[in-house]
């Protein structure tokens, strides 16, 4: 089985500690109690969690000073930011336009 991986970038106004809180996983974990797990930090401001032995699961992003993220939904691993939304790929590493078009 697969382990699923999320991976979160913070905004600049965010703390610098971030959590992530899941629920109804697949298969089913055990559930886990408000604020939830911290995440891991990375380079560039990402921040990281990785699911044992899970395949899906709904889940919010937060900083544990009131700002977070909606309800969110993720069955493979991705790249969350707010104004972009869900990537496949780590966005920071994607060529950019003037690049592509070089």
């Amino acid at each position: 089985m697969v382990d699923l991986t999320v991976y979160f970038k913070k905004p600049i106004d965010w703390a610098n500690v971030l959590y992530i809180h899941f629920w109804d996983t697949r298969p089913h974990a055990p559930i886990i109690d408000w604020p939830g797990v911290l995440m891991t930090e990375q380079k560039n401001h990402w921040f990281a969690y990785r699911f044992m032995g899970v395949t899906s699961t709904r889940l919010l992003f937060h900083d544990g000073h009131g700002r977070q993220t909606s309800d969110l939904q993720r069955d493979h691993p991705g790249w969350y930011t707010l104004d972009g939304g869900w990537f496949d790929q780590n966005p920071d590493d994607a060529p950019s336009a003037v690049e592509a078009e070089a």
